[in-house]
């Protein structure tokens, strides 16, 4: 069974600063996270196990019927044992990613963004960059090589200009209340 913890505090500042850097559309946003662990054994061993295709981490828009529960509009929760397996980088592209997925409608209203492209390694390789998003895909894959896959120290200084709108852990009450709940 699943256990759901206080996501630490470097998860929220990294956040922060993601927001603060690279997603301006979610400086007014509240956005809560959590880590999700599959926990040990009786012989103290992880339950967890390394799949193909496994989800590593998921953004959710919190239905408002949870608004007495929590007073967020998004819900990001990481599964600890891949997060503990990442390097920096890594897991600051992983919230990135999942940021990339929360976002407001026309009516200001949070909503969920799939992403731009989806498609199967094999049909690149017999097909190519068939479809616009997967030519826009390969666009930024290259401009990423020529950029000589350097990173850009920058990014990991907040900005001192805007603070992003609400970024924090689930907390004892509320982890407890979304435990006893299934639609998340």
């Amino acid at each position: 069974m699943s256990e759901w913890n206080e996501a630490p505090k470097t998860v929220i500042e990294m956040a922060k600063r993601i927001i603060a850097n690279d997603h301006p559309e979610l400086m007014t946003a509240s956005i809560a996270f959590v880590m999700k662990s599959e926990g040990e054994d009786d012989q103290g061993r992880s339950r967890f196990k390394i799949k193909p295709h496994q989800t590593w981490a998921k953004a959710a828009k919190i239905p408002a019927k949870y608004d007495a529960l929590m007073d967020f509009q998004f819900l990001i929760w990481i599964q600890e044992e891949i997060w503990d397996r990442l390097d920096y980088h890594q897991q600051e592209a992983l919230i990135d990613h999942e940021m990339c997925h929360c976002g407001f409608n026309d009516n200001d209203a949070p909503s969920m963004i799939p992403h731009d492209f989806e498609e199967f390694s094999c049909v690149i390789e017999r097909h190519g960059l068939w479809r616009k998003s997967l030519l826009e895909m390969g666009k930024a894959a290259q401009q990423y090589i020529q950029d000589d896959l350097k990173f850009d120290q920058t990014k990991n200084e907040i900005s001192t200009s805007a603070a992003p709108g609400r970024v924090a852990s689930l907390t004892g009450g509320q982890l407890k209340a979304m435990t006893n709940q299934t639609a998340l």
